[in-house]
């Protein structure tokens, strides 16, 4: 018997209509797929733009307009200004009621097993809070680092709505949006708060677009981790970041402590 759930997929979209595009129809493959993991799927596709100046928002409005299809809803949600892919995956978020929460960079891609697989895991197991699976990527990366980059994403992971909604979601302080990191504050404060599973198949596949985060790193991820030194590294935290970070910490403790004491 097939198990009904809702769940979501929020993509922030910031001047990547050309990508646009495939992501969708990655995620679309996904969740036709999900049917052979016994699962009965609706599923909300929220495209989040933060204020593209490229036509992404207008695409995204398009397909939102058209009918659903195969159980999926496509939602458009803007942000009036440039805030940072933390604040437009939070808008997304909010802009579906779904359970379960996945999240999707617009210039990457799901591959087919990614959503059945993630939910197949959490649905078996409630005491999992969260799952991740395994990265492709489309630049050399050194294997000593890719653990370490799968467990600081979120593009390759699924969060039941409560955790998600207990950490926070993702950091909006704007110097996030210029430096980076809210993934791995994300991933950081939900470690503390719940239990992870990884999924050891590779489920998700990263690519390179223009200047983006990745190509920026390159040489720092072709080699070993082992030779990196963080100092010589230009995307450094600021202190209101690192505040963000302990303040989230420490709420997260008291959660904990809350959950224990009941």
């Amino acid at each position: 018997m097939s198990r009904a759930v809702h769940a979501a997929v929020v993509v922030p979209t910031f001047n990547n209509a050309p990508e646009i595009g495939r992501a969708v129809d990655s995620v679309r493959a996904s969740a036709v797929a999900a049917a052979g993991y016994g699962l009965d799927l609706r599923l909300d596709l929220v495209l989040a733009d933060d204020a593209s100046s490229d036509g992404s928002a207008e695409l995204a409005a398009e397909l939102a307009a058209l009918p659903r299809a195969e159980g999926i809803r496509v939602l458009a949600v803007r942000n009036p200004r440039n805030l940072g892919a933390g604040p437009a995956r939070n808008a997304g978020a909010a802009a579906s009621g779904a359970d379960f929460l996945f999240f999707l960079d617009a210039d990457d891609e799901f591959l087919p097993p990614h959503i059945g697989l993630c939910l197949d895991a959490l649905l078996s197991d409630p005491s999992i809070g969260y799952v991740w699976g395994r990265r492709d990527w489309d630049l050399p990366v050194h294997e000593s680092w890719r653990d370490r980059l799968d467990e600081s994403s979120v593009m390759n992971l699924c969060v039941r709505r409560p955790w998600h909604d207990l950490i926070g979601g993702f950091p909006e302080h704007p110097d996030f949006r210029d430096h980076g990191y809210e993934d791995c504050v994300y991933r950081v404060v939900l470690r503390r708060l719940t239990r992870g599973l990884p999924i050891a198949e590779i489920t998700t596949r990263v690519h390179l677009r223009g200047a983006n985060a990745l190509e920026r790193q390159r040489d720092k991820f072709a080699a070993r981790f082992e030779d990196w030194q963080a100092e010589d590294d230009d995307r450094q935290p600021t202190e209101a970041m690192l505040a963000e970070l302990e303040a989230r910490l420490a709420n997260a403790r008291k959660v904990r402590e809350m959950f224990l004491a009941g």
